[in-house]
Formats: structure tokens, C-alpha cells, sequence
């Protein structure tokens, strides 16, 4: 039985949060993901929506090279403004960014 957090099950995208190196935030209610500077990314956090369990959650994704809304489209490195990428942050700062993704409350809510 999958539990509510299973990658597999059905979701829908509902919205996205992005947290940079300089400590910038951009938010799918504020900004198209294109739009969004490409480089200095350090936490996606993406809000989801399960129609089965009627149910919103969310999905902190660190510590990756490169982030994609798409996850297919990690293949196509021809694409720019779909990928962001990482970049190395000190540790203290990154446990502090990171929380503060993690503890956020708010689900965003823009349909992608």
C-alpha cells in the first residue's frame, strides 16, 4: 500500500517555491518558472495535489545540481529556461535555508 507521499501515486503540480543562494524567494503565485534567475537554486520545494485522497502536500527537494519542474526533462540539457541549476553553499547556511523551506506551512496553489 502506498502512503500519502509515494512518488508514484497520482498528483497534480500545483505550485512551486524556490529558494536561492542569496536568500531570494520566488513563488509560482509571483513569477513563471522561466522567468526565474537560472543559477543559485538550493531548495524546490513543490506543492502537489492528490486527487484520489483529496489530499495537498508538499516536497523539498536540496541538494541537486540541477532542478526541473518536469521531471522527464532531464535529458533535454537543451532547454535552459526549464533547468536551474545549483550551486555550493557553506553548510550553516544551507541547514538554515533548508529549515526554513522544511517549516514552511503555506501551500501554494497555482495550477502549472
Amino acid at each position: 500500500m502506498a502512503d500519502e507521499f509515494d512518488y508514484y501515486q497520482p498528483r497534480e503540480l500545483i505550485g512551486w517555491k524556490a529558494y536561492y543562494i542569496d536568500g531570494s524567494i520566488y513563488r509560482s503565485d509571483e513569477y513563471k518558472w522561466e522567468d526565474i534567475p537560472q543559477d543559485g537554486l538550493q531548495i524546490l520545494t513543490k506543492y502537489f495535489y492528490n486527487p484520489e485522497k483529496n489530499l495537498k502536500y508538499k516536497e523539498v527537494n536540496c541538494a541537486h545540481d540541477v532542478y526541473s519542474l518536469n521531471d522527464d526533462i532531464r535529458d533535454k540539457l537543451d532547454i535552459p529556461k526549464e533547468l536551474k541549476i545549483g550551486r555550493w553553499m557553506e553548510q550553516n547556511a544551507f541547514n538554515l535555508l533548508r529549515g526554513k523551506a522544511q517549516d514552511d506551512e503555506e501551500i501554494i496553489e497555482v495550477r502549472i
